[in-house]
């Protein structure tokens, strides 16, 4: 008898126990991923990120925004001031006056789907947001001049990506693991968008579109090369196999050896006024192009720069050769 009423007891208390959970989580608006994050509390909550800086979230919105001037304090993977809501965060908002991203600032906010970079942020950190999975799109502004090792590092979303024209130091895997599909970029930053599953690029800025800058990019379609381009280096866009036509501005001298090497889709090409050069096996391999035409400004066709198009037909060979 006596068990009996004391088994009675412990379920009485676990149930009441339980009751009392379950209250406490509805009062205080908690609900759980599978991660067993926090994604919801009610209430705003802030503090101080820098010695002139402030961030504010708003739990219902989701929004965290930093506002005030200067640099923005470094971080560890799980020390940031806004770690305990990182499940929580859905979009960032850097005030224009705030000129540092610090080093894992946002890493691991897995909801993050949208951030706008003030006109003030000059660089932005180690892993800043590496790991943002959510994260489908980014903005960098042409007041950033550097972006840090691992900045955006994994983030399984990002799809779209703009560049400003004064980057001049990307950090090494600044966007490894990133399925960029649109990029629009100066020169300097080809080698770290380069991916499979790029598609459209936009060179904006720079002058120089490096060795193997786009090599092996299969599903690259289209590119547009800007008029500050100069050069284009060996093996630049080699066996982009899905790159039906390119324009080479005025602005470019040279194109280099095995440029356009096994583009085997490549049906139109259109060599600017200025090209000098044109490398060896240039564009070796290009079955389907059809005619090219090269201007009086060059003076040199390396050797065997077109061969392997068995598809061309007209040729239309400059008096500078």
């Amino acid at each position: 008898m006596e068990k009996s009423v004391r088994t009675h007891l412990l379920k009485g208390l676990f149930l009441l126990l339980t009751a009392v959970a379950i209250l406490f989580g509805c009062l205080i608006g908690v609900s759980y991923t599978n991660d067993t994050h926090i994604v919801y509390a009610e209430g705003t909550y802030s503090g101080t990120c820098g010695e002139n800086l402030k961030w504010n979230f708003d739990a219902q919105s989701g929004k965290l925004v930093i506002t005030g001037t200067g640099d923005m304090n470094n971080y560890s993977e799980s020390n940031s001031p806004w770690q305990d809501y990182k499940a929580s965060i859905r979009s960032i908002e850097i005030s224009d006056g705030v000129t540092s991203i610090g080093n894992h600032a946002f890493s691991d906010c897995r909801s993050l789907e949208s951030v706008t970079i003030g006109k003030s942020v000059t660089s932005i950190g180690d892993s800043a947001f590496s790991n943002c999975r959510s994260l489908k799109s980014i903005i960098i502004l042409d007041s950033v001049t550097s972006i840090g090792n691992y900045a955006f590092y994994d983030c399984m979303t990002l799809t779209n990506v703009t560049i400003g024209k004064n980057v001049t130091s990307i950090g090494n895997y600044a966007f490894s693991g990133c399925p960029i599909e649109t990029a629009k970029i100066p020169a300097m930053a080809c080698k770290y968008v380069k991916n499979n599953s790029l598609k459209t690029v936009t060179i904006t800025s720079g002058t120089s579109i490096g060795s193997y800058a786009f090599y092996g990019c299969t599903s690259l379609t289209s590119v547009t090369i800007g008029n500050s381009v100069t050069s284009i280096g060996s093996y630049a866009f080699r066996n982009c196999t899905s790159l039906t036509s390119i324009t080479i501005p005025d602005s470019v001298t040279s194109i280099g050896n095995m440029a356009f090497y096994g583009c085997t889709l490549l049906t139109s090409v259109t060599i600017g006024n200025s090209v000098a050069s044109i490398g060896n096996y240039a564009f070796n391999g290009c079955k389907s192009l059809t005619s090219i035409t090269i201007p009086d400004s060059v003076t040199s066709i390396g050797s065997s720069a077109f061969s392997g198009c068995t598809s061309l037909t007209s040729v239309t060979i400059g008096k500078g050769v």
